[in-house]
């Protein structure tokens, strides 16, 4: 036998974000700007994917978007599109497999329905049935360069539809055909005009249209249409308690000048003479809201602000904010939201409530909850407050007029957003036009006029002209289809707006923490300090602090767990030796697991877990132990910690079955270093040749690979390997 050597099993997850950073109430977020054709690259990563209606009542129903897999499950009943009704459909998959080096692989693919794969113009597959799982094709030889790729899939009548194409070569167990190798044309005139489609969608959500805007077709808007439009923005509940009333005034007046993407439209004109008059009164009535509970300001020490500042760098916010003290507002490259009016905005015990639970005035901020002690707290709100706080002129001395304040909120169409109390009823929206009125009227009218006066009535958004002509055309065109939504595409819109990208890979793209490495570590240097405290499990924090890759997550966990641990109920930390934490998002949690499980063809509900074969277990667990793959090395098992981890002990083998689907479990063990560029973890098994352990199961390595899934299986009864 080979010298035996020590495999870490790093058996990964979307397991410990890090950070998703600390915004403020009233949360700005400015979606992409339409595609231009002009500036498209000619090719992108992914498969151009057109869908469908195999409806006779709608067989004119199409829809184009760009996927990253060859690969979808629809549930009966659910829509494959927004753009599409329920019902069978027809999902064309096209683009081209790209490779470096000619080589010969083979396809193979698991669903229900009809499919066909061609490549080259060369049928490869051709299926049909119930829930057909293709045993691999004959090998066949693609050329350097592109192979043209067409797969088409037709979904059977009723019930559910699911399809995952595969491939696999000598050099890499099979894996989903995926944007690895696939591309498709970035220039596609269907594909840009659904993505503009889309994107007008978007931003009808985005800011809250319906608030204001009635739409006949969507009046049940908050059951079975866009998850977005239950989204309600932020409450006005105790804000007199919690936000300085000047910092009030000025948001009111012209809260692009505070943060140029704001979702908070501008209600007043612009004057040189300061305020607007109207803008102080509403802010001098919400100074009343709330109990006003006197605080002695007290500066926190120089040490205290030091570790906030540390504490702010460790924990990823400098990917999502810039620092309290630049004075930048914008932040092209990355987006970041300033912290320059953080001190001027807040008063000090409101700041630290808000970072304890940043989404109890707004359900739907894409602040995540840290879970933080209130040592952490103390301490961030320290830093955050440590800067000078800017000074920001009212102008004229003449006194505000609460009641008048008032009386402008009642009237001003405040309240068609905001609650003054929690759980407040809101009236029906009055004044607007409802959607089926501006999709007829003269484009550039009311909130979307290119060119607005001083006396306009509407309210002023942050929308570019390129925006505001995108939100026409989706109201002329693709409204209706608010009332219908597709899991997959919540799931990838919420990875954007919740900036899952500040501190995941993805798709082989490095994260926002990643690419402001140096910035984070600047800042680690200005705030000079003591980071020896200890994980968890009482080890010091390893130098190299990897989080892991979003690129799988829907093949790689099982959904029920990704909810939970999306949603913040998860009550261990999978990677303790991660100085950063994954943060909470409730509302967003089962939608979006449900939908990342539906985009790599899986269902939202895993299927039961057999109980384990407890005697291939057993052999599983001598493949673990000190006298096979030593495990127990570089992983945490049960209640033992590993015993010589190089950088960081992998995930808990108790967890494992809990969190992972098998398929990935598998594909993980063959090919670690395919499925995670960088990973620790070598390869112990390579397809098509025997295991190095070569006196258990005959050395056959898919049996192995099956006794330590079912060592696994055991769960937190699992045994120590060498015990």
């Amino acid at each position: 036998m080979e010298k035996i050597r020590c495999f870490r099993l790093v058996l990964g997850g979307l397991l410990l974000s890090g950070a998703l950073a600390f915004a403020l109430p009233l949360i700005s977020w400015r979606p992409r700007a339409g595609q231009d054709e002009r500036a498209a690259p000619e090719k992108s990563p992914g498969l151009r994917l057109t869908l469908e209606s195999l409806d006779a009542h709608a067989a004119t129903a199409k829809d184009f978007r760009a996927a990253r897999l060859a690969a979808l499950y629809v549930p009966a009943g659910d829509c494959p599109s927004p753009f599409l009704p329920p019902g069978p459909f027809r999902a064309t998959w096209e683009g081209e497999l790209t490779l470096d080096l000619k080589g010969e692989y083979t396809f193979s693919a698991a669903g229900r329905g009809k499919l066909l794969v061609q490549l080259n113009g060369q049928t490869i597959l051709d299926l049909k049935g119930e829930n057909f799982a293709a045993a691999p094709g004959k090998r066949i030889e693609l050329k350097r360069g592109a192979n043209p790729l067409l797969i088409r899939y037709e979904s059977p009548a009723e019930g559910d539809a699911h399809i995952r194409v595969l491939w696999a070569s000598s050099e890499f167990f099979r894996e989903p055909v995926s944007f690895v190798a696939v591309r498709h044309d970035a220039k596609n005139k269907e594909l840009i005009a659904a993505n503009r489609l889309r994107e007008g969608r978007e931003l009808l959500t985005h800011f809250h249209c319906l608030q204001c805007h009635t739409a006949d077709t969507v009046a049940a808007r908050k059951s079975g249409g866009m998850p977005e439009l239950a989204a309600e923005p932020p409450s006005l509940a105790d804000i007199g308690a919690r936000i300085n009333e000047n910092w009030l005034a000025h948001w009111i007046a012209n809260p692009q000048a505070l943060r140029p993407t704001a979702t908070m439209p501008k209600l007043f004109p612009t004057s040189d003479k300061g305020i607007d008059p109207r803008a102080r009164d509403i802010a001098a009535y919400l100074a009343t809201l709330g109990k006003h509970e006197k605080e002695a300001e007290k500066s926190a020490g120089e040490e205290t602000v030091h570790q906030g500042g540390r504490l702010f760098a460790h924990l990823g916010c400098i990917a999502c904010h810039l620092p309290p003290g630049r004075d930048d507002l914008e932040d092209a490259e990355h987006q970041r939201i300033p912290l320059r009016f953080v001190g001027t905005k807040w008063k000090p015990a409101a700041l630290r409530a808000f970072l304890r639970q940043p989404d109890k005035h707004y359900p739907w901020i894409r602040m995540p909850n840290f879970h933080l002690s209130e040592e952490e707290i103390s301490r961030l709100a320290a830093f955050l407050l440590a800067v000078e706080k800017k000074d920001l002129s009212l102008g004229s001395a003449a006194k505000p007029d609460s009641a008048r304040g008032r009386h402008l909120l009642e009237t001003t169409g405040c309240l068609n957003c905001h609650a003054l109390t929690p759980g407040q009823k809101k009236a029906a929206p009055h004044g607007a036009a409802s959607l089926e009125r501006l999709a007829k009227e003269k484009r550039g009218s009311g909130c979307l006029d290119l060119h607005p006066s001083a006396d306009r009535k509407a309210p002023l958004f942050a929308l570019t002209a390129e925006q505001r002509n995108t939100l026409a055309d989706f109201l002329s065109r693709g409204w209706s289809s608010l009332t219908r939504d597709s899991a997959v595409e919540f799931a990838e819109r919420q990875i954007r707006q919740l900036r899952c990208d500040a501190c995941h890979k993805r798709d082989g793209q490095d994260d926002r923490w990643t690419q402001l490495k140096e910035e984070a570590d600047a800042l680690l240097v200005e705030n000079p300090g003591d980071d020896s405290d200890k994980d968890p499990n009482g080890q010091p924090y390893p130098a190299e602090q990897v989080r892991p890759s979003l690129t799988w997550t829907g093949e790689k966990l099982r959904p029920e767990w990704l909810t939970t641990f999306v949603a913040g109920e998860v009550r261990y930390k999978p990677r303790p030796f991660l100085r950063a934490r994954m943060p909470s998002f409730s509302p967003q949690a089962a939608r979006l697991a449900r939908g990342l499980a539906l985009e790599h063809g899986y269902p939202p509900i895993s299927s039961s877990l057999p109980s384990p074969d407890l005697k291939r277990a057993e052999i599983g667990r001598q493949l673990a132990s000190k006298k096979a793959w030593n495990c127990a090395g570089c992983h945490n098992i049960g209640k033992s910690v590993a015993e010589s981890a190089f950088e960081a002990p992998g995930v808990n083998f108790m967890h494992v079955k809990d969190r992972l689907n098998r398929d990935y479990f598998e594909r993980w063990l063959w090919s670690p270093l395919r499925v995670e560029p960088g990973t620790k973890m070598p390869s112990a098994y390579q397809p098509g040749k025997p295991s190095a352990i070569d006196n258990v199961l005959d050395g056959d390595a898919g049996k192995q690979i099956d006794a330590l899934w079912q060592y696994l299986l055991t769960g937190v009864k699992i045994n120590h390997p060498d015990s």
